[in-house]
């Protein structure tokens, strides 16, 4: 069976249409550029890209050429314009000499600003507004404090988004890792440089910014950033109300064990006592994990180098994060259109 594509989006058009965006399964992005190549009436050159690179590319933090040499997979594939049915193309896979080809690859410096064609959808996507109203008596100190945990929390619910593509889950996870295991998860010090390196990680392709602060009462404050993972982050705080009680619980089992073993300020080699009190934390932990809408446990877990005393001291340190915002918004200080259930 043939592999296809679906045309989604002209970028560039001159006469004819020039770089063009496609879909497949999975809704995994392809760009295509024309090109010249006997035995075909309009032919493109087309690779499969990763969700990560594609915001960078909308965000004028790489070019087209960068899309292209780095394609998921490393596969590349041919198509004709003017065999598309139902705006559905079916691609023949180039040869590792045709893929060496320099004619058949876009020229360096060519950047999303360049395109002539609206990206319908994708720009607004890419760079949303999330409106939050406020109440109450709020100091700069109260701003600070909330922006710090909007942005902890837009960090790693955007690594969420990233491990949603199959095809890099595998990197974004070794990224992930790299982070977890340079720190000494023995202080608050540790917990900002982690959450400090997921902005880091992002900050290429669609970081949170404050984009406009209204000090009356009621005020507001906007931030610009990915509607994706705006969406997400809201499905935690839901999550997060919904199962608070239980989620409080696993969190007070897995504090006291650490407590009681010494752990809490130890470094990243300590462990357990026993292989029974480390399955207990483990399980607690995972559960902990779920129930707050995070998941990904396994993910997380091979992230922190299989080390179940910094796996435990990561899942308190995200319930901490969302405590933080959902305590705004059950003191009545914060809303927004997507408000959440409190919990009873």
């Amino acid at each position: 069976m043939k592999k296809s594509l679906t045309i989604k989006n002209v970028l560039v058009f001159y006469d004819e249409p020039q770089v063009v965006l496609l879909e497949g399964a999975k809704k995994i992005h392809s760009i295509a550029v024309a090109i010249e190549k006997e035995g075909m009436e309009y032919p493109f050159f087309c690779c499969e890209i990763y969700k990560r690179d594609w915001l960078k590319y909308l965000n004028q933090k790489a070019d087209l050429y960068f899309l292209f040499s780095n394609a998921l997979n490393r596969k590349y594939y041919f198509f004709d314009w003017n065999d598309q049915n139902d705006r559905k193309v079916n691609l023949i896979k180039a040869t590792e000499e045709e893929i060496k080809n320099p004619e058949f690859w876009p020229e360096r410096g060519f950047f999303a600003v360049n395109h002539t064609e609206t990206l319908a959808g994708e720009n607004d996507q890419s760079r949303a507004i999330q409106t939050f109203e406020i109440d109450g008596s709020w100091a700069a100190v109260d701003f600070s404090a909330f922006y710090a945990k909007m942005a902890d929390l837009y960090g790693l619910a955007f690594i969420d988004q990233l491990m949603e593509d199959n095809e890099k889950s595998a990197a974004t996870e070794l990224s992930l890792k790299s982070s977890i295991v340079s720190k000494l998860w023995r202080g608050g010090g540790s917990y900002v440089g982690f959450y400090s390196d997921l902005m880091n990680t992002i900050k290429g392709m669609v970081p949170l910014n404050v984009k406009k602060i209204q000090y009356a009462s009621p005020g507001t404050i906007e931030f610009s950033g990915n509607q994706d993972v705006f969406n997400e982050m809201m499905r935690y705080l839901n999550e997060f109300s919904r199962n608070l009680k239980e989620s409080s619980e696993r969190y007070k089992r897995i504090e006291t064990v650490l407590k009681r073993e010494k752990l809490k300020k130890a470094p990243p080699e300590a462990s357990f006592s026993s292989t029974a009190m480390e399955s207990y934390v483990k399980k607690n932990s995972d559960e902990l994990i779920k129930l707050i809408g995070v998941g990904r446990e396994e993910n997380f877990f091979n992230a922190c180098g299989k080390n179940y005393v910094v796996y435990a001291k990561l899942c308190l340190s995200i319930h901490r994060r969302l405590k933080g915002i959902y305590d705004f918004y059950s003191e009545g200080r914060v809303a927004n259109a997507e408000m959440i259930e409190l919990s009873q």
